[in-house]
């Protein structure tokens, strides 16, 4: 009989540790990840960027990238491609990696900029992952 209870007070421990870890999970915002998300060819995360220590391109609207950006990115969006193109390519040594963001995950903004610029003879171009919101979720 002792040994019912002991299974069970043990089981019963394990069930809340398990719930208010659960419940810690969700509420935490520095949470990890459980599942890694698969990217795209042309998709890099974060961390992996970060490594790179790339030319960054902020392909969101001018007033977003006014209020706030990745520290030394420049900008690139649709917009201004004229005027802003000649600045990249200035400020590109040739070889550099470059990662272009837009907003979030599901802003398609930095792939279709990132793909004017393999088209106009960029190399190396990278679409973070994630974006702008992946750099500020990150504490960046």
């Amino acid at each position: 009989m002792e040994i019912k209870k002991i299974i069970s007070q043990s089981s019963l421990l394990f069930c809340i540790a398990l719930v208010l870890s659960l419940v810690h999970y969700e509420i935490d915002p520095h949470r990890p990840l459980l599942t890694r998300t698969s990217l795209l060819k042309e998709e890099i995360d974060l961390k992996e960027a970060l490594l790179l220590n790339p030319l960054w391109v902020d392909s969101r609207s001018d007033n977003d990238y006014f209020q706030e950006h990745i520290p030394h990115a420049l900008p690139l969006n649709e917009d201004h491609w004229e005027d802003q193109l000649p600045i990249i390519f200035n400020a590109w040594n040739g070889t550099q990696n470059i990662v272009v963001y837009c907003s979030s995950q599901s802003c398609h903004t930095s792939k279709v900029i990132a793909d004017q610029m393999r088209s106009a003879g960029f190399l190396n171009v990278y679409v973070l992952h994630g974006g702008w919101e992946s750099w500020k979720l990150n504490g960046r």
